[in-house]
């Protein structure tokens, strides 16, 4: 047998191979199929200052990564002082990689609205600008489907 790798999830087969191996007529064999997770998954939330945003998440089980940047707007690879003019128009954002097998991307939204004030027009907390605006940036034609859905359940329950 061949022992398992660290933090690697398999899955056991037992296989009944008796007839291979007449000498032991109730061998049985086990095969060890690592459990591959899923491609992880990405999505991008814009909802405020993204410090507290990226705590919010990276504290959440099945996150993987988070990373904070900016996003939504004209110029490339603004500095925080660009977006700060409020004139490039990015967001301030937190890309989260997860793992699709523990946490949904249906979480994810729950954890987005949660965590801040979707009502407030360009205004978090004490943060103003239109780079603390709320937004979901989406990386495929499902995610936007359900956080159109996700949006449509929040402004109903607003």
């Amino acid at each position: 047998m061949i022992p398992p790798v660290k933090d690697q999830q398999l899955k056991e087969t037992t296989i009944n191979d008796s007839t291979h191996n007449p000498y032991w007529p109730d061998f049985k064999r086990r095969i060890y199929t690592p459990l591959i997770m899923d491609a992880p998954s990405i999505a991008t939330f814009a909802a405020g200052c993204f410090w507290g945003v990226e705590e919010a998440f990276r504290t959440t089980p099945g996150i993987i990564d988070t990373k904070v940047g900016y996003m939504g707007g004209i110029m490339k690879n603004p500095t925080y002082q660009d977006v700060c003019t409020d004139e490039t128009g990015h967001a301030e954002v937190v890309q989260v990689t997860f793992d699709p097998t523990k946490i949904s991307y249906e979480r994810l939204l729950d954890v987005f609205w949660n965590c801040h004030n979707p009502t407030t027009r360009n205004l978090q907390g004490s943060d103003v600008g239109s780079q603390y605006r709320s937004a979901i940036f989406t990386h495929s034609p499902e995610q936007e489907a359900k956080a159109k859905d996700s949006m449509k359940s929040i402004t109903r329950n607003i």
